[in-house]
């Protein structure tokens, strides 16, 4: 983006037409590109955002008619992108500023506009188009510069060129905004965007299908701490997996998902294995691979004022949009998703949710820009989901969950002990299996050494000497169905086991909650890198110190950092 100003809209004396499929004609003042723009129109509510919108690639294949009457009075910069360039294919406004005004501005919309290639005009009536497209739905239209006042002749010939359009269905958009390979994510938002008192990430790996993905979601969760890894629309669960993620995030993008069999089998392929969250397309692509079906909506929902109620709390919240499709409520099938979140509008399906497994969506944008960014909340509840493996649907309404008392727990032994080594959880184990008998609550007990104390018959009710694998143990609370498990009493052995069976989905598939230290807090403690970051966050000295996988690095180390060195093993 230049910071050289546009010549006032005045001096341009450039015509513009903006026809639609249906021959209605609307000619006002050029301004931007001098290029035909062939799209279908959409409306926008905001009453700013009018960079974040040409630059959402949600608005892929569509011209944008801006509700509120004056535009561009602030200007452009490039730190309000959300993408690398516009993706609207034109812009409508009733007036359109020629001399912003704001401190940071480098260049004016209508400037901004040339630069990226895309056409708009002005000066006509926003509302009477604005009203017509309500009553008849979304059209496909074209938007042309004239260096005359078009005569009925040209308007009836542009009337041709809109019925000419592809359809938004029709149309691979996400293979056109989705980046074309995995890349880690690292900017964070600026100053004016930070959320406050967000939770801590820290530790979390977070990736992230790009669909149309918008800039400030990539760096809201990078403000949390999560290492985020955006990964293109044709990713596959394999790939996913291999980036070390814990969660998964499908982004808000363009156009049907109907056409996103490959995003569509990924969610499936993520649902019990990782925590997910559906934002938007992503919403969408969630439903249909839960068995919904999604369809069109008459003119959609693009603005930053649409009213949602969440089912479970019985709150409302005031949302940023920009959709096309919906999941059709009719038609999810019964089972443990369900419907959490409805517009108010007009009632479509706002979010889904999973009752037991971290698993929810929301049609709307928590990442605001532009919009409310009092929905980033959302994002913490997800980032403190995954971390803490819990997934009852009030954790996703922002209920308080007072967790109820275990029915049955299932206890993790510390394997093969030899003298002067791991007796300390043999003991540990034994009393934790006496004192849950004496609160009434049933203990299942499962370790591999039958040479110890805790696997005595009068420890635990029931009792397995099996291998301490995810297998083994799985068997194991399929036949129990514990309601919880300590991870906490076998040692390492325990905690890695546990931790496997989270990631694994084992424990969100029988839903078995941590009891104790959950899987966040077992991450941040033996994860050395999080640990500390969790302490300089806290203000707590530490040493200097290193991750070392080498006695090469190792020696590095030694040399930077002097003498005396502890050294200990992982």
């Amino acid at each position: 983006m230049g910071t050289a100003s546009a010549p006032p809209l005045a001096a341009q004396v450039r015509h513009a037409a903006l026809v639609l499929e249906d021959g209605q004609a609307f000619v006002g003042r050029a301004i931007g590109a001098a290029v035909l723009g062939q799209g279908e129109v959409v409306i926008n509510t905001a009453m700013t955002g009018y960079q974040e919108v040409l630059t959402d690639p949600s608005y892929a294949g569509q011209m944008l008619c801006m509700t509120y009457p004056l535009q561009g009075n602030y200007g452009t910069r490039a730190g309000d992108c959300e993408s690398d360039r516009s993706w609207a294919r034109g812009f409508i406004a009733r007036w359109v500023c020629d001399r912003p005004s704001h401190h940071s501005s480098t260049a004016s919309l209508d400037a901004f506009l040339r630069a990226q290639g895309v056409p708009g005009i002005c000066e006509v009536d926003t509302r009477a188009l604005t009203r017509h497209l309500r009553a008849h739905g979304t059209l496909r239209a074209v938007l042309s510069h004239e260096a005359e006042r078009p005569d009925a002749a040209r308007l009836s010939a542009l009337r041709e060129l809109a019925r000419e359009v592809t359809p938004l269905s029709d149309q691979d958009l996400v293979r056109q905004v989705s980046r074309g390979s995995t890349a880690e994510w690292l900017e964070p938002p600026p100053p004016e965007l930070r959320a406050r008192g967000c939770v801590d990430g820290g530790g979390l790996t977070v990736a992230v299908l790009d669909l149309g993905v918008k800039r400030n979601l990539l760096r809201s969760l990078r403000q949390r701490g999560c290492r985020v890894v955006v990964l293109p629309y044709r990713a596959t669960w394999e790939e996913v997996r291999a980036t070390g993620a814990g969660a998964l995030v499908l982004s808000n993008g363009p156009g049907d998902p109907a056409t996103l069999e490959g995003p569509v089998e990924l969610c499936r392929a993520a649902i019990g294995r990782l925590p997910l969250l559906g934002i938007c397309l992503g919403h969408q692509v969630l439903g249909r691979a839960v068995g919904a079906t999604t369809s069109r909506l008459p003119f959609g929902h693009h603005g930053a004022n649409h009213p949602v109620k969440d089912l479970v709390s019985g709150t409302v919240r005031i949302t940023s949009q920009n959709h096309e499709f919906q999941v059709d409520a009719a038609s999810l099938p019964a089972g443990d998703f369900f419907i959490s979140r409805v517009n108010l509008n007009d009632g479509s399906v706002e979010g889904l949710a999973h009752r037991s497994l971290p698993v929810f969506s929301l049609q709307y944008h928590p990442e605001g820009c532009p919009g409310p960014t009092d929905n980033q909340d959302l994002l913490d509840r997800f980032v403190e989901l995954a971390l803490t493996g819990r997934s009852p649907a009030s954790t996703i309404a922002g209920v308080p969950v007072v967790a109820p008392r275990p029915r049955k727990v299932l206890i993790i032994g510390s394997g093969p002990i030899v003298i002067g080594q791991a007796a300390e959880f043999d003991y540990a184990g034994t009393q934790a299996c006496k004192a849950l008998r004496e609160e009434g609550v049933e203990t299942v007990l499962v370790n591999s050494n039958p040479a110890t104390i805790m696997t005595d018959e009068d420890v635990a009710d029931r009792v397995y000497i099996e291998p301490l694998t995810v297998e083994a143990v799985e068997k194991v609370i399929d036949r129990e169905r514990p309601d919880a498990v300590l991870p906490t009493l076998g040692g390492q052995t325990g905690l890695n086991l546990a931790m496997e069976l989270h990631w694994r989905g084992v424990l969100d598939r029988y839903a078995v909650r941590f009891l104790g230290a959950d899987a966040g807090v077992i991450r941040r403690a033996e994860d050395r890198a999080a640990f500390k970051e969790l302490l300089l966050g806290i203000g707590e000295p530490v040493p200097a110190s290193r991750a070392c996988g080498s006695l090469e690095q190792a020696l590095t180390f030694a040399a930077e950092a002097g003498l005396p060195l502890v050294v200990r093993p992982a």
